[in-house]
């Protein structure tokens, strides 16, 4: 398995802790693939917020859902320093874009 990040211009909808993404639909991304619909099933219940894909700068959780064929991620910033710093960023959209990081299992290409 490789890592895998996707990124996207913000979809993001602030909350008063946290914010709401969408990680996945079924469209052409911009490296020219699509991540089937249901292909995360089943969902965990919580997956950590990291920050710039950094295991070691954990900043929170999000809570992962889908809605029609929409994977969205709901986040919550924990209340650390650290956290706080980057909801502030969020929310002054100095950081204004979200990515996902996927391991993945079985890549499949179309002829």
């Amino acid at each position: 398995m490789s890592l895998t990040i996707k990124s996207a211009p913000a979809a993001v909808t602030p909350t008063p802790g946290g914010f709401t993404a969408i990680a996945s639909t079924p469209d052409l991304d911009r490296d020219g693939e699509v991540i089937d619909p249901g292909a995360f099933l089943p969902l965990p219940k919580a997956v950590p917020l990291l920050a710039f894909h950094d295991r070691n700068d954990p900043i929170g959780v999000c809570r992962p859902r889908y809605d029609g064929n929409r994977l969205l991620v709901d986040a919550t910033f924990a209340s650390t320093a650290r956290a706080q710093e980057m909801r502030q960023l969020v929310k002054e959209g100095a950081v204004a874009s979200v990515s996902v990081g996927m391991l993945v299992a079985n890549r499949v290409k179309d002829k």
